[in-house]
């Protein structure tokens, strides 16, 4: 009888455990900023496997309808490094960007589903950022072309 008894316990112990560590688990990785990967493709050079994340989500809650600046950013086979400014009045669903100097101007929130992308990919041409290429998943993705874009005098640009 006492043997039972020990036994039930210990199963009920170790049951509580691994539920209490379950749960903790799930708040942990509930609670974690969704990361965006941006990566490179290169311009004239041997391939980069460089890249770095950002947590779009928490940037965009931080300061809301205010654009956000990230960079430099040095692409391979391009001479001066670009910035990438995510700003939440551009359109996702939009077919082309604004680059403005060295700033790429890009929306937040992309296609049918209007969320952030899981990827973003610097695509060089001709050595220059021709395209940035959205990705949520492999059925969401868009690519937008980039249009150099001179500031008006006088114009504050966006």
């Amino acid at each position: 009888m006492k043997f039972r008894l020990a036994r039930s316990l210990a199963i009920v112990s170790l049951c509580s455990i691994a539920s209490g560590a379950a749960g903790y688990l799930y708040g942990v990785r509930s609670t974690e900023p969704h990361l965006t990967v941006v990566t490179t493709t290169a311009c004239g050079v041997p391939a980069s496997t460089s890249s770095f994340a950002i947590p779009m989500q928490l940037l965009t809650a931080t300061i809301p309808a205010r654009p956000v600046t990230i960079g430099p950013v040095e692409v391979p086979g391009v001479v001066n490094s670009v910035s990438l400014r995510f700003d939440p009045t551009i359109d996702g669903r939009s077919t082309e960007v604004r680059q403005v100097e060295n700033t790429i101007h890009l929306p937040l929130i992309f296609g049918r589903a209007a969320a952030h992308p899981n990827r973003i990919r610097l695509i060089c041409r001709d050595g220059r950022v021709a395209t940035v290429r959205y990705r949520l998943d492999v059925r969401e993705q868009t690519t937008f072309r980039v249009i150099d874009s001179a500031p008006e005098s006088g114009r504050r640009v966006r």
